[in-house]
């Protein structure tokens, strides 16, 4: 069993700031390392942004039950059962208790910090140079008992773990998906040569967790390009792509139809641009790389809009146009 009290967290860009506040949430000590102390800075700013979004969510959710109730069943609460809702819909978090949280992050340019850690979980970039560079960095700073986890989202677990010496036993994938203070699922993913215990230890830390909304949802996957989700949704967004590129249909009735027929929250082109179609286009090769794009014909057209830097809402342009 693996008593988890403090975690180290290696890249403070949009994924480790996102993780570090998760891992923070859930009570654990952090230590959010980066390169330099204005990317640290940048990390915890994301950082009090996504506390200050819970606090203000908790603060309003009586008032949005409310009108939410009152709009769908056609009548006005009383005071009474208006009460009875704020009760109900009280604040879990408070100003308070979200800067107790931000407190528990502590933001370094060093591997000092790392020496005491109980395990780490690096999300630098999706570089398997730069990730076996930290891993053998982590190796010299890290007790010998402490996993190494990846965030990677397809490179290989078994390539990234030989960038140490004697601890690749130690080295797992423990992938979150973008925001995982709202989406649950974490895909634990052992390398060739990780231990069974390390696996079992590292999903039970992980099913302990819960994120702003639900409990974190671990599941095991064997190494294999792209995992679970990017595999299947690496496929269903070539098509959509595809479709566009075409001409078959308008982004907006592609969106559409995805999500009235199978019930996505989200059309896959409104997805592109939310995630960055940089981001997609980047994972998109990395799964041709490793052959795990099957026998689709391959769209051209992520290419196109990353190169002329339309990534989505981040550059206020991508499938679609947004106001800055």
């Amino acid at each position: 069993m693996m008593f988890v009290e403090k975690v180290g967290v290696v890249g403070a860009g949009t994924m480790g700031a996102r993780i570090a506040e998760l891992i923070a949430l859930n009570g654990h000590e952090v230590v959010l390392k980066d390169i330099d102390e204005e990317t640290t800075k940048s990390g915890m700013q994301t950082i009090r942004g996504i506390l200050d979004e819970l606090v203000e969510y908790h603060e309003n959710k009586a008032a949005q039950a409310i009108q939410g109730t009152e709009n769908d069943l056609g009548i006005t609460l009383t005071d009474e059962q208006k009460e009875t809702v704020r009760q109900t819909k009280s604040p879990t978090y408070d100003a308070e208790r979200a800067d107790r949280i931000f407190e528990r992050i502590t933001p370094t340019t060093s591997y000092d910090e790392f020496e005491d850690v109980d395990l780490v979980i690096e999300a630098v970039v999706e570089d398997v140079d730069i990730k076996q560079t930290v891993f053998a960095d982590l190796e010299e700073a890290t007790e010998r008992h402490v996993p190494l986890c990846t965030n990677t989202s397809v490179l290989s677990i078994t390539e990234i773990a030989a960038g140490t010496q004697d601890r690749r036993q130690k080295v797992l994938g423990m992938h979150f998906f973008n925001p995982p203070q709202q989406l649950p699922l974490i895909e634990i993913v052992p390398g060739l040569e990780t231990h069974q215990s390390v696996v079992e230890n590292v999903m039970n830390f992980a099913e302990e967790l819960r994120n702003h909304r639900y409990p974190m949802q671990p599941v095991h996957v064997e190494e294999s390009p792209g995992f679970i989700a990017n595999r299947v949704l690496g496929r269903a967004l070539n098509e959509a792509f595809l479709i566009y590129e075409e001409g078959r249909a308008a982004p907006r009735d592609i969106d559409k139809a995805v999500k009235a027929g199978l019930g996505w929250p989200m059309g896959p082109l409104e997805l592109a641009d939310h995630v960055g179609i940089d981001v997609i286009n980047h994972v998109q090769e990395g799964l041709k790389k490793m052959g795990a794009t099957g026998h689709q014909r391959e769209p051209q057209i992520t290419k196109q809009l990353a190169n002329l830097g339309r990534y989505g809402k981040k550059s206020g342009r991508g499938f679609y146009e947004y106001s800055q």
